[in-house]
């Protein structure tokens, strides 16, 4: 096939010993593997619904207007140092944090 397989763990490398891949363990190992990875997919996704159903921020960036709690990374603060009589778009993050509908941030530009 022309892929050369090397696994540094066991020793083995296809191209230099060919035989070595026709050993027992590759297989396991390979399935071990996969079962590691398959488990920890599974427990990222769980922390992450976890946060989400718990209302934490699971998020990178804030976003705009928001600033991150630097007590607590999953809480969002309002950056209060803005003065909305000379930024529009902070008046219209506003709006839209305090909940109000798309039709009505459209009303209010």
């Amino acid at each position: 096939m022309g892929i050369r397989f090397i696994s540094l763990a066991e020793g083995v490398d296809s191209y230099k010993n060919p035989d070595s891949v026709n050993s027992i363990i590759v297989p396991i190992t390979n399935v071990m593997n996969d079962q590691y990875c398959n488990q920890t997919s599974k427990k990222i996704r769980q922390v992450s619904d976890y946060k989400r159903r718990n209302s934490r921020y699971i998020g990178s960036f804030a976003p705009y207007q928001l600033i991150v709690d630097a007590d607590a990374a999953e809480n969002l603060l309002h950056q209060h140092s803005v003065h909305y009589a000379y930024d529009p778009f902070c008046r219209l993050g506003h709006v839209k944090v305090m909940g109000n509908h798309h039709y009505r941030i459209a009303h209010f530009i």
